[in-house]
């Protein structure tokens, strides 16, 4: 990518027949999420295309690009949830898991190939907004328009994990009741992926390098949590803290005094344990 870059950055700006080269262009944008091999040549074609786009005389048509990659993506998101939603439940996590690793391996190669646009005009635009707008950051919603990465990352979640995360997140907690009985789940592997999607989602909002001055944009200095925080880890430590008070009640019940504190002593430590574990 990186001499094509060099190359497609020598070229002058030229006048652009938008719907021509969006037309060629959008397949390949679904081609790549669908991790579908391409070749260099093809890749580079299209790392030109962005670029022509961004700097068409006689004005540029980033924000048509931008308008577009957007639908593209919320077709694309939503084609994958009519597939998901037919799911039956004893399946959905593993699909899910199937369908997370394809998009979110996808959506990095796509934010890789729009990352003129990226740069040209998304963090142009939200620099400028910043600016206007400095004085009063600390009250505004992050903004619309933001990279590609993150735009693509926060439609799967509107249209694709919100409607199903209810069914996700019970059965999560199923398969970790399951565990703490002994019963390991067979897809232990696909349980902990789930949950790490939940975090990968906002890795994209994650600028621990991006100047302050930037205004609106949120800048944070730790990968941020919140999604995770409110689909998953609220009502795990519910479930966690609802399973060992009965487990606790239950050893006061048939132990001696010292054994109940042997005991506790033990639960405190496995239940710190748990939590790292579904953290990492």
């Amino acid at each position: 990518q990186g001499g094509a870059a060099m190359a497609a950055y020598a070229l002058g700006p030229k006048s652009v027949d938008f719907d021509k080269v969006w037309g060629n262009l959008q397949p390949s944008v679904i081609e790549i999420m669908n991790l579908h091999p391409m070749t260099k040549k093809d890749w580079d074609d299209k790392f030109h295309d962005v670029y022509d786009i961004c700097v068409a005389i006689p004005e540029p048509l980033s924000s048509r690009l931008y308008s577009s990659m957007r639908r593209c993506i919320e077709m694309h998101v939503e084609n994958l949830y009519e597939k998901i939603a037919a799911v039956p439940s004893d399946e959905l996590l593993n699909q899910y898991y199937s369908m997370w690793k394809i998009y979110y391996k996808g959506t990095n190669y796509v934010h890789r190939l729009f990352g003129y646009l990226n740069n040209q005009f998304v963090k142009s635009k939200r620099s400028v907004e910043g600016d206007a707008y400095a004085n009063y950051a600390s009250f505004l919603q992050k903004p619309d328009v933001k990279e590609i990465g993150c735009l693509a990352m926060d439609i799967w979640k509107e249209r694709l994990i919100e409607p199903i995360l209810d069914k996700l997140i019970n059965l999560l907690l199923a398969a970790i009741g399951q565990d703490r009985l002994g019963n390991v789940p067979p897809n232990k592997d696909v349980i902990a992926g789930v949950i790490s999607s939940f975090l990968q989602i906002e890795e994209f909002e994650y600028s621990p390098n991006e100047p302050i001055a930037l205004g609106v944009k949120l800048n944070y200095r730790e990968p941020p949590r919140e999604f995770y925080q409110e689909a998953f880890e609220s009502r795990f430590l519910a479930s966690t803290e609802e399973y060992y008070s009965g487990l606790a009640q239950k050893l006061l019940a048939d132990l001696t005094c010292s054994k109940y504190m042997e005991a506790s002593f033990f639960l405190a430590t496995y239940v710190r344990y748990q939590l790292q574990e579904s953290m990492d």
